[in-house]
């Protein structure tokens, strides 16, 4: 059993043991239920994006004991990037609270969250938009001003913006789930054990192919065996790829070297920042710039692997081949 499925396992009975005693919560049956509805929040099961402790540990480097309330907001902005109603992340706020009331050792740092803070307002305040996407020309400044190596780091940008891949997404890319004729890729959700086709444009092809035959073989973490597009930058072996922060350092740096970078809402005394231009944020430039170009909602949808989109209205689901090529021919483009 892995240390996720038991911190799982412990939480549930621990829920259930604390509200035994009253018959208005209902029966140990209707309380394990109930408390795997906060678990999803908690630690992902079941969904393909991640629990409060993944994304601490991901984006924060932090554990459960070391998390603050500026972390518990940045949690609910991950969630409201992707896609999940109020009601939703209200139910995942709940969740966290009743971990550190049942679980935890020290302070429960929901307990200092306004009543009335919204996931969008931190966001809405600092940047003046609804939706945090970087704009075409900042795109294409964070491409000028790559860190080195400037191929892997212009190929993790671009895959990044015109896949709408998420990040660990993109880390463990697989070259034999390459179709460089087809403009498609396979990649995979470790949560889901799904796999699920994204599109590129033409203009991808060619550094890809590159990439794939030649620098590719001269990183640290290369061995003959290893399948994945971008081989680990530090240790060697057949399983090893990039990891998530990686990804989100290139484009972290990208930003602060083309002068783009900002942060929203208020740090904290850790010097914990929101920054504006992340992956999450070129996942969303996919999306609206998709949208723009008049792809539909349902192949965003497909694509995209949400189960749900903020929009007005998701129409019946479509064949993944028909998303495929409208993605082929109007997905996002830096060109005007």
């Amino acid at each position: 059993m892995s240390a996720t499925t038991d911190r799982e396992a412990e939480f549930v009975e621990e829920y259930v043991e604390s509200r035994a005693y009253d018959d208005d919560f209902g029966g140990p049956e209707t309380l394990r239920k109930n408390a795997k509805k906060y678990g999803t929040s908690l630690f992902g099961t079941n969904v393909s994006r991640m629990g409060w402790f993944e994304w601490l540990n991901e984006e924060r480097e932090k554990s459960p004991e070391e998390a603050t309330t500026k972390d518990i907001r940045g949690f609910l902005l991950y969630l409201q990037e992707e896609g999940l109603s109020s009601p939703t992340r209200t139910q995942a706020r709940s969740g966290i609270s009743l971990w550190y009331q049942l679980m935890g050792d020290g302070e429960n740092p929901v307990s200092e969250l306004n009543g009335s803070w919204r996931a969008t307002t931190n966001k809405e305040d600092a940047t003046g938009e609804k939706r945090n996407h970087p704009t075409r020309d900042e795109i294409k400044a964070l491409i000028e001003n790559v860190p080195e190596p400037t191929l892997r780091s212009t190929l993790i940008i671009k895959l990044l913006y015109h896949t709408g891949c998420r990040r660990m997404e993109l880390a463990t890319i697989q070259t034999d789930r390459i179709d460089l004729e087809n403009q498609e890729i396979k990649v995979y959700a470790d949560k889901t054990d799904e796999w699920r086709t994204v599109t590129f444009r033409e203009s991808l092809r060619q550094p890809l192919n590159i990439w794939t035959n030649g620098p590719r073989t001269d990183e640290p973490g290369y061995h003959e065996d290893n399948a994945y597009l971008f081989p680990s930058a530090s240790t060697r072996g057949e399983n090893d790829h990039i990891s998530g922060q990686l990804v989100r350092s290139t484009v972290h740096k990208a930003a602060q070297n083309a002068g783009v970078q900002d942060t929203y809402g208020d740090g904290d005394v850790n010097g914990q920042n929101q920054w504006r231009i992340t992956p999450h944020a070129l996942r969303h430039a996919f999306a609206v710039h998709s949208a723009e170009n008049g792809v539909p909602a349902p192949h965003l949808k497909k694509i995209m692997g949400h189960t749900k989109l903020d929009v007005t209205q998701i129409y019946a689901d479509i064949a993944e081949d028909d998303a495929a090529e409208m993605m082929k021919q109007r997905g996002p483009s830096l060109r005007e």
